[in-house]
């Protein structure tokens, strides 16, 4: 680790020089009572600005904003900085802190930033127990176990590169021998046998299977770190499980001595499906492993392919995402590789060597078929329900596993009010949504007008509007008669309004207004991110996607009911803008007998 001239702050930790620079006197104080261990130097915006040169420091805390980025460049190259923002300024994806922080948040993050910051310029580790296959919280952790060869506990599920992990360790630490040994099997044999092999050399002790030790193995295993673990250890002990130092000391109370002396350091791995955020940038960095290993191709995968490996649960982690990168990446020769030629189980459909696309296959009227549209709408049914409920119960999960520390502090118990609060609404929103929808059966058809059901939507709307600062400019249409639902047709234009409004950037203009076609509606918006207006379009046409999105779930609901009042719908773009067009059926005799007809037959 770095040390500054300035020596070692409270406890031993480093040192730091660190500079704060916030608009509020306040926030600069609170920080530096909170940093009290390290060399805080506070700034006002201008008072930064103007400094003759370039701060010298090892971190910079910024309220976001307050300074320009040729400022900053010229005034901090090369400096971490952490990002302070108000709370209702931040996104969900965010990594800025908030203006009103916890303070061990704060002090967490420091030492996870200057932590990466010593990492990147560290040769002692290499890269693959880095970012993204190592969380980043883990790598602070990591540095010191390496550096002090203390005794080490690396536990996850199965699958999330625990061996892996140690023997990189070992290749990392230079120590001559690897002995790896299960825990159910250790006996006094192996203290011998370490005696004999570090009068050769230091070496590396990987027990794997902590959770089934038996009493023989604690006696051994301490009698190691007692005789050759000190300030020059012999051998470091590296011991593996699939269960944590908290659930292996509840399975066994009586423990807490051994797990102390063998679990200096600490590393969790968790599973793939928890790091949603990192896992394009895994997948990226093993396919190009895997192409030099297996010296194929490197990888290029569809955008629609790149969509199934991000959302797919991966079931046995990172050897299971090595093992379907290694098969598709081997047996399918040409790139880029499409969402269906991904083999996830070796009995998979066969693969096709040519190297160009493969034809389209005319699409079957057949409900039963997995390209039928009704197929293809219950998969992207199931996928949106599980994207829309993963992070609320990802957040619920997070809550949990931290409330006894959270329960303790008076802010931390204000955030999983707050966390818990937002999670359940929003699964609740979600299921009322369903339920409405499920609710709704054939149309009870009447004459009603355009204005009189998308009133109703768009004062629901509201608060979307709002938060997004989308600005509405509305042009109430005629009042020509429609035939239709009332309910049905306000519940549709709500959600497929929402779904456009979600896509949105912040302050565009929606512009809604009467169609030159009769009884219709035409709503306009600038053309949203890359892949939303395909999206739209695909569901329109009700066609499978090609393209890697999420698919909305409310334009489905939406598209459905208003195809049951026979309202047509259709989507074309106009320069940067694009247009839907909504086309009600005019409440005329011959149509209003239609429906009835239409309506009775859907009864029976």
């Amino acid at each position: 680790m770095v040390r500054r001239k300035g020596g070692q702050g409270v406890g031993g930790v480093e040192r730091l020089r660190i500079g704060v620079v916030d608009r509020s006197p306040s926030v600069r104080e609170t920080i530096a009572i909170v940093l009290r261990e390290h060399e805080v130097i506070r700034f006002a915006p201008d008072a930064f600005t103007k400094l003759p040169s370039a701060f010298g420091g090892d971190l910079l805390i910024i309220e976001r904003g307050s300074i320009e980025t040729e400022v900053l460049a010229r005034l901090a190259p090369g400096i971490p900085v952490i990002w302070l923002q108000a709370e209702h300024e931040r996104q969900a994806e965010d990594a800025a802190l908030p203006r009103v922080f916890p303070p061990q948040l704060l002090r967490r993050r420091v030492r996870e930033v200057v932590a990466a910051s010593h990492l990147a310029r560290d040769p002692l580790l290499l890269p693959a127990f880095g970012h993204p296959l190592i969380p980043r919280e883990s790598e602070a952790t990591l540095r010191a176990a390496l550096q002090t060869r203390l005794p080490t506990i690396i536990y996850g599920e199965p699958g999330v590169g625990k061996l892996r992990l140690a023997r990189a360790l070992h290749r990392a630490s230079g120590n001559a021998f690897f002995c790896q040994i299960s825990a159910a099997t250790c006996d006094r044999a192996l203290v011998d046998h370490l005696k004999a092999q570090t009068a050769k050399g230091k070496a590396t002790l990987c027990v794997v299977g902590l959770e089934s030790r038996t009493s023989l193995a604690e006696t051994v295993l301490l009698e190691v770190v007692d005789s050759l673990v000190g300030v020059d250890p012999r051998v470091w002990m590296i011991s593996l499980s699939r269960l944590s130092p908290e659930e292996l000391a509840e399975a066994t109370p009586k423990i807490e001595t051994f797990l102390h002396r063998s679990g200096v350091f600490v590393v969790s791995l968790p599973p793939l499906r928890q790091r949603t955020e990192d896992l394009p940038a895994i997948i990226a960095a093993e396919s190009q492993r895997l192409s030099e290993v297996l010296h194929v191709s490197p990888a290029a995968f569809t955008p629609e392919a790149w969509e199934r490996l991000r959302h797919y649960l991966w079931f046995g982690n990172l050897y299971e995402l090595e093992t379907v990168l290694a098969r598709t990446m081997t047996l399918v020769t040409h790139r880029p590789i499409a969402a269906d030629e991904l083999l996830f189980d070796a009995s998979g459909p066969s693969v096709t060597h040519n190297t160009s696309a493969p034809p389209r296959t005319q699409e079957i009227e057949n409900s039963s078929s997995p390209t039928s549209p009704s197929a293809w709408q219950l998969e992207v049914l199931l996928n949106e329900l599980a994207h829309e409920l993963k992070n609320p119960l990802v957040t619920i999960k997070t809550i949990s596993q931290h409330l006894e520390r959270l329960l303790n502090d008076e802010t931390g118990r204000e955030q999983i009010a707050q966390l818990a609060g937002e999670a359940v609404t929003r699964m609740d929103q979600l299921l009322e949504n369903l339920l409405r929808f499920a609710r709704f059966g054939a149309p009870r058809l009447e004459s009603t007008t355009v204005n009189a059901v998308l009133a109703p939507a768009l004062a629901a709307l509201a608060s979307l509007l709002s938060e997004k600062q989308v600005l509405l400019h509305y042009i109430p249409p005629e009042a020509k008669t429609i035939l239709g639902d009332p309910a049905q047709l306000s519940f549709a234009l709500e959600n497929m309004l929402r779904s456009i409004v979600r896509d949105l950037e912040e302050g565009t203009t929606l512009a809604i207004q009467a169609s030159a076609r009769g009884t219709g509606i035409e709503v306009r918006y600038p053309r949203p991110q890359a892949g939303v207006t395909e999206r739209l379009q695909n569901y329109i046409d009700r066609q499978p996607s090609n393209e890697a999105v999420v698919e909305p779930l409310g334009f489905l609901i939406g598209r459905s009911l208003l195809r049951r009042n026979r309202v047509e719908v259709e989507e074309h773009s106009e320069g940067s803008n694009r247009c839907v067009t909504i086309i009600f059926p005019p409440a005329t005799e011959t149509t209003a007998i239609y429906y009835g007809e239409t309506t009775r037959s859907h009864r029976g």
